[in-house]
């Protein structure tokens, strides 16, 4: 039987909702993209973790990009405007500046497209469809997302694809949803450098790598 249902939701639209304070899932995800008409591909699995109320969140990635297997750790600490990057495979760890607020999973912002049954029977759930674009920072292409949620808010699905001359598209899927995880979680490798030696500014968070991640940017080392 799925089990995402169980976890609470807040309503903020008509249309729109906003993922519970705290929760944990195993994200899958799979992406292709043409480079001057060369395709790279990427496929990897990773654990995030989100808590509103430390405004912290986590993810741990395993991939494998055109044949090379890696993994990397991102810990974004907001209140203390930090965020932590560990290679996992030597450990090595640099810490950045965080400007970025820390956000929840919401689609109040989203334009609403349909509702949706996924499975059978006893093991299905109702969802909805939700649509947005998004730009980069320097403003030479857009992407577009396509959202499916439960009635908890929970992402279920995901589609980023490119639009204009940016040839890229994305998978994601989510699953075996929590709210219970070891805070331990947030905690930086002794091989961090202490917070006064932060390197750069670096803007980032949870769903931005799991909504910007279109040119397979993320999580490679």
């Amino acid at each position: 039987m799925l089990s995402w249902a169980v976890l609470a939701v807040v309503v903020v639209a008509a249309n729109g909702c906003c993922a519970p304070d705290r929760w944990s899932a195993y994200q899958l995800k799979a992406g292709l993209e043409l480079i001057k008409g060369s395709p790279k591909t990427q496929v990897g699995i990773s654990k995030v973790y989100h808590d509103a109320a430390s405004e912290r969140s986590a993810e741990v990635i395993k991939y494998a990009a055109e044949g090379e297997k890696n993994g990397v750790k991102f810990i974004s600490d907001h209140r203390n405007k930090r965020l932590y990057v560990i290679n996992l495979k030597t450990n090595a760890c640099t810490v950045r500046d965080v400007d970025k607020p820390f956000r929840r999973f919401c689609t109040d912002s989203f334009k609403y497209l349909y509702d949706i049954k996924l499975g059978y029977g006893d093991n299905s759930l109702r969802a909805r469809g939700y649509y947005k674009e998004f730009g980069s920072k320097d403003g030479k292409y857009n992407v577009g997302h396509v959202y499916l949620v439960s009635d908890a808010c929970i992402p279920l699905q995901g589609v980023n694809f490119g639009l204009g001359k940016l040839d890229f598209l994305t998978s994601t899927g989510w699953g075996s949803f929590s709210s219970e995880f070891d805070d331990s979680v947030f905690n930086p490798p002794s091989t961090c450098p202490p917070l006064s030696c932060s390197q750069k500014k670096y803007d980032v968070n949870l769903f931005d790598i799991i909504r910007n991640n279109g040119p397979l940017k993320y999580g490679q080392l």
